[in-house]
């Protein structure tokens, strides 16, 4: 799996809130093995696409700021049971879903992409 954090630069005053940004850069670095476990990864998955995950290709983690705060920005790749999935969500709007079933809905309502590549069809045969 490959695992990458920048930040994006444009989202945020380096004159007043660099610090922020770059705190949580390095936060996400040091804490990226726990963030993204296969557990981590597989509860993630199956609450935005109900599948199961084979394999995580590729996690892509982007600080920037979002709802006037510095947050993380979370695009995973990874081949399901049912399909392989493109996820972008803000990890504070998927952490928030513990709060309530309130917030569960709209951390499922904030995704920010979600693509389906393929569905596998049981009943298809093979040519």
């Amino acid at each position: 799996m490959e695992l990458s954090v920048t930040v994006n630069r444009n989202s945020f005053n380096w004159g007043t809130e660099a610090t922020q940004a770059i705190q949580k850069f390095f936060e996400v670095e040091r804490q990226a093995k726990e963030l993204f476990s296969e557990d981590k990864l597989n509860e993630i998955i199956k609450f935005y696409t109900t599948d199961k995950v084979k394999k995580v290709y590729e996690v892509l983690c982007i600080v920037e700021k979002h709802n006037e705060e510095v947050d993380l920005k979370v695009a995973i790749f990874a081949e399901g049971e049912k399909g392989c999935h493109r996820l972008t969500f803000y990890l504070n709007d998927y952490e928030a879903r513990k709060k309530g079933r309130a917030a569960e809905k709209k951390a499922l309502t904030a995704i920010e992409e979600y693509i389906a590549y393929m569905r596998t069809d049981t009943k298809a045969k093979a040519c």
